[in-house]
């Protein structure tokens, strides 16, 4: 059905809704910035008009289920439906439970839309609710995975609790700019929500084998594993080539699956924003910082080797060498960190600060740790910097202040922890005069999802200057590394999204 928009589309989000429109089931793959939302609600609105669905679910991370009802719905529903709408919290306040329990009494001409956060999945209550509500539309629910990559391994609960809603469904929606984070496994959860036909294979065990070389019977490890858990536990690995990378295949094949089921865009084929800038910025750790370093790099060499170390414990090591490099560690059992030197001989710090200097104007600076953000505060303070900090131990309702003094430009610099800041904020600093924003990564984390979502904040409509991100690196440590492998992983996402494809197309 033909409706009005909420507000006029741009013209690829009218190519996604006539997409969308005969299917009941897809997946918009758009990137972050391209207005993927205001597609699904349009879609849903249509549907809701012809009959062919009675409400709403919607299940994404959390705030952003909320900022759904506060903003999303009344900016982008069509003026010709009436709705009623309400988010779901496990402990609701008094206004909270009264919009829940309105919802009950929305009348025959209104959409009901019900907004969840992904955790409500693994509760007892929270699937209640879900399961209820899709009930009571007589089981013609459009139900819109939103950041849908949270959906991955058939074997949490969250992902389960989902597969359970496709049955009290008529329409399903997967939305991500980031579907594909660490490898091809990424796929099967959420587009088997879709339709389990998509992939033509009902087994992970199967998809896992078809689109890796896996480790063969008999390898040493796997014997290994099998000794030490009295054949309990029988994993499927991965094997990596020469340079340590996961050997994928049949890529082109998976991709040729899902693309028909997929509406995929870019910022960059609809938006007209400026290109990303990539460099890295080297420094050299002090004599004691790499003798602290080589001797814990050594020494987990010697426990992998010698199968000594669990999972859990080889994370614990590689955390506390990127924290060596950022000079200091947290000491074992404790919270106390131990700086490894006096903050103005640290050389990362020294790095930064030329960064700093040599920037035009306004910068950004993402950091992975607490210590790593108290460290550049100070160190910004003492030359006199103004700057904002915007992380997990910022109260809620100081960030808003905080984003504002930057975009106002009272604040020269934003250092941000990409687990807090990386989503659901802008931080376009539009009064800059700068022809040039900068965006540091004092350090990062092995997500994918933590560093796209992060590099985006800059780089969105409104943004008119280049965006330069800058990789703080000490040549071969574990901080070039993990940027070696956020590249790997954004290559793998590239091929199975069919962006190479795509590009390589336009080249012809």
């Amino acid at each position: 059905m033909n409706l009005a928009w909420g507000r006029a589309p741009y013209e690829h989000q009218q190519r996604a809704a006539a997409f969308a429109a005969p299917k009941d089931a897809y997946a918009l793959l758009m990137e972050q910035g391209t207005g993927k939302t205001a597609v699904a609600i349009h879609d849903a609105a249509a549907r809701f008009a012809g009959g062919e669905i009675l409400g709403l679910l919607v299940l994404a991370p959390s705030g952003v289920h909320t900022n759904w009802v506060l903003n999303e719905l009344p900016k982008h529903m069509p003026p010709e439906v009436r709705y009623r709408a309400a988010a779901y919290y496990s402990a609701p306040r008094k206004a909270e439970r009264e919009a829940l329990t309105q919802m009950n009494y929305a009348s025959a001409d209104e959409m009901r839309v019900l907004t969840m956060n992904w955790e409500a999945l693994t509760t007892a209550e929270g699937v209640r609710w879900a399961r209820d509500f899709c009930k009571s539309l007589e089981c013609r629910a459009f139900i819109a995975g939103d950041e849908s990559q949270r959906v991955k391994s058939p074997k949490a609960v969250r992902t389960k609790r989902l597969l359970e809603l496709r049955e009290l469904s008529a329409v399903r929606c997967i939305m991500s700019g980031t579907a594909i984070l660490n490898s091809p496994w990424d796929a099967y959860s959420q587009f088997a929500f879709l339709d389990p036909e998509i992939l033509r294979i009902r087994s992970f065990t199967a998809f896992k084998a078809e689109y890796a070389h896996l480790l063969p019977p008999g390898h040493g490890l796997l014997r290994h594993i099998a000794q030490r858990t009295g054949g309990r536990y029988d994993p499927q690995i991965v094997a990596r080539d020469a340079e340590g990378n996961p050997r994928w295949r049949n890529l082109e094949q998976l991709e040729r699956l899902i693309a028909p089921h997929s509406f995929r865009v870019l910022k960059k084929d609809c938006l007209d924003l400026p290109e990303k800038v990539y460099t890295q910025t080297y420094f050299r750790m002090t004599a004691a910082q790499l003798k602290a370093y080589e001797r814990l790099r050594d020494d987990l060499r010697l426990q992998l080797a010698d199968g000594r170390i669990a999972p859990m414990e080889r994370i614990g090591a590689l955390t506390k060498l990127s924290q060596i490099v950022s000079g200091y560690f947290i000491v074992p059992g404790t919270a106390t960190v131990q700086r490894l030197m006096p903050a103005a001989d640290n050389p990362k710090i020294r790095a930064l600060l030329e960064v700093v200097e040599d920037a035009e104007g306004q910068l950004i600076i993402w950091a992975r740790f607490h210590a790593e953000i108290e460290d550049i505060c100070a160190a910004l303070r003492a030359e006199g910097v103004e700057h904002v900090a915007y992380h997990g131990g910022v109260d809620r309702a100081e960030r808003p202040e905080a984003i504002r003094a930057f975009e106002s430009g009272q604040a020269r610099v934003f250092v941000g922890q990409q687990a807090a800041g990386g989503t659901g904020i802008t931080l376009v600093a539009p009064n800059s005069a700068a022809r040039e924003m900068a965006v540091v990564y004092f350090s990062n984390t092995f997500s994918l999802e933590d560093r796209l979502q992060s590099e985006d904040r800059a780089h969105r409509i409104g943004q008119q200057k280049t965006v330069r991100y800058i990789d703080l690196l000490a040549a071969g440590t574990i901080d070039a590394r993990i940027v070696s492998a956020l590249r790997m992983k954004q290559d793998l996402a590239s091929t199975v999204l069919g962006d190479k494809r795509r590009a390589a197309a336009l080249l012809e």
